[in-house]
């Protein structure tokens, strides 16, 4: 074996050939964030729905806060 047995250990047998650089992992890392599909546009977001008691609770708020 040639070069360091411990980053080859690390590296769980891994090479530079198989190995994510570190530009690859933050395009990648951004995405996610982003919540952008493949291409790089935006995912579709679905808002959850509200129950009964939710809603009437959002109602009495706003009322509270209107004159």
């Amino acid at each position: 074996m040639v070069g360091d047995v411990d980053k080859w250990a690390e590296a769980r047998g891994g090479t530079v050939f198989n190995m994510k650089g570190p530009l690859e992992s933050t395009v990648e890392e951004t995405r996610k964030r982003m919540r952008l599909d493949e291409s790089g546009n935006p995912m579709a977001t679905v808002a959850p729905e509200l129950t009964p008691e939710q809603t009437a609770a959002i109602e009495a708020r706003l009322k509270e806060g209107n004159p």
